[in-house]
């Protein structure tokens, strides 16, 4: 495994890797500035293929994400890792969905383990807050009670994502790494948590901020204080949030098989698109 040192590099392996694979398979859907990215903080890495491909390895400290450009017809293998490796397979149904069944095949074969399939939806933020306005008589009623909707700095953004990873559907292979600088650098209002009389985390949402853009990173509900109410008072104020700065899309990922957040989130306004990701992840043995 090579570390990267500069997108010079990588696009001359990149360059190299077009020119030898003939029937060539890729499941990385980076840009140039998300690798330059992971060039700058030290966690990128490459292992170049038999076949005249490469492996993209980024460090993401608790997994390594793996992007392939290979060969299809060909054999390659991924490295032993000291820690789990993840591969996410991007595609549309239909043809590329089908180009998918051999690769995914070998990746079976080399101990790897599909967690699941996540869709895209994305929505118009002054539409879902139009939609969430009806939740504003929750936030008033949570308000006398005592909680409060708060944008918290980056002293909780550590326990936030402890918490958002307690829960049931968020998993650490479903959050990129940032550096502490780098989350100091968000909006305030990137992490947005509901807070009890005592001041204690009751729920928390996360949305990486990109432009006009909005990433959600995902909802949590403290399980003492589910079914009160905090899910859609949360939403509320997310939506309230974003349409007052000014961001106009929102773009997340929900597990297809979930079909209650389906239904939430579509009956707010968010649409689905025919682009999936099969989340596949090969565990450590140490």
């Amino acid at each position: 495994m090579k570390r990267l040192h500069n997108i010079e590099e990588y696009k001359e392996i990149v360059r190299q890797a077009r020119e030898k694979c003939q029937n060539a398979f890729s499941n990385n859907y980076f840009m140039p500035g998300d690798v330059r990215r992971y060039i700058e903080i030290g966690k990128a890495y490459y292992e170049s293929t038999p076949c005249g491909g490469y492996l993209l390895l980024l460090d993401e400290e608790k997994y390594y994400r793996v992007c392939m450009y290979v060969d299809a017809t060909s054999e390659f293998t991924i490295p032993d890792l000291d820690k789990k490796a993840v591969i996410k397979n991007v595609y549309r149904k239909g043809k590329e969905e089908a180009c998918l069944a051999d690769i995914e095949k070998r990746m079976a074969d080399m101990s790897f383990r599909k967690e699941g399939t996540v869709v895209q939806v994305s929505g118009d933020v002054a539409g879902i807050y139009e939609n969430c306005k009806r939740f504003e008589r929750f936030a008033d009623k949570l308000l006398r009670k005592g909680y409060q909707c708060v944008a918290v700095d980056d002293t909780y953004y550590d326990a936030v994502d402890k918490l958002m990873l307690s829960g049931y559907f968020i998993r650490d292979y479903q959050i990129d790494y940032r550096t502490s600088r780098e989350k100091e650098a968000l909006l305030p209002g990137s992490y947005l948590c509901i807070l009890n009389e005592k001041d204690e985390i009751c729920a928390v949402s996360v949305s990486y901020i990109e432009g006009a853009i909005a990433y959600g990173e995902g909802i949590l509900i403290e399980d003492a204080y589910k079914m009160q109410g905090l899910a859609q008072v949360l939403m509320y104020h997310r939506f309230k949030w974003l349409f007052e700065n000014q961001v106009q899309k929102i773009v997340a990922w929900i597990l297809v098989d979930n079909e209650v957040s389906m239904r939430y989130h579509t009956g707010l306004g968010y649409q689905l698109h025919n682009k999936y990701v099969n989340e596949w992840v090969r565990y450590n043995e140490d």
